[in-house]
């Protein structure tokens, strides 16, 4: 989702719904800023890496970045008995950013869009694209980019 709006709980339930018939395909619309989940033995934590409501964002520096997710990380642990690998995925700084940070790497994806207000005023730009994180059981083995003209 994008900014933790009540019209991408509406966008999800639909997408929820028109999947729903397909047992491969799980759709998790969640309520938090910051959501882990498990799939396999790898251990997700997804965000938009800001929120319009609270006024939170993640940290653009490294250092910051790295020490910041620690600590959520840290904060979810009885969740990460026997996990092979740790991922984080985030949206907010809109490009496509991947950085291997010790003990779990961070992605951050693109966005399908050209622009719009909020990046054209911060000048936030980059190629549209679609990303895809392949994982096995315990880690990421690919990450593929789709990209439009």
């Amino acid at each position: 989702g994008n900014h933790d709006g009540p019209m991408l709980n509406i966008l999800g339930i639909a997408v929820e719904s028109y999947f729903s018939n397909n047992p491969q395909i799980e759709i998790n619309i969640s309520e938090k800023w910051a959501d882990v989940r498990r799939i396999g033995n790898v251990a997700i934590l997804s965000t938009h890496g800001g929120a319009a409501r609270h006024k939170v964002s993640l940290p653009t520096a490294s250092l910051k970045l790295k020490s910041y997710l620690q600590d959520m990380w840290a904060a979810k642990s009885d969740e990460l008995v026997g996990c092979k690998s740790r991922i984080v995925i985030s949206g907010h700084f809109h490009r496509f950013w991947q950085q291997d940070m010790g003990n779990f790497e961070f992605y951050c994806l693109g966005g399908l869009p050209l622009g719009g207000d909020y990046p054209d005023a911060l000048n936030l730009t980059s190629t549209p694209r679609q990303n895809c994180i392949i994982l096995d059981e315990n880690r990421v083995i690919e990450t593929l980019h789709i990209y439009f003209n």
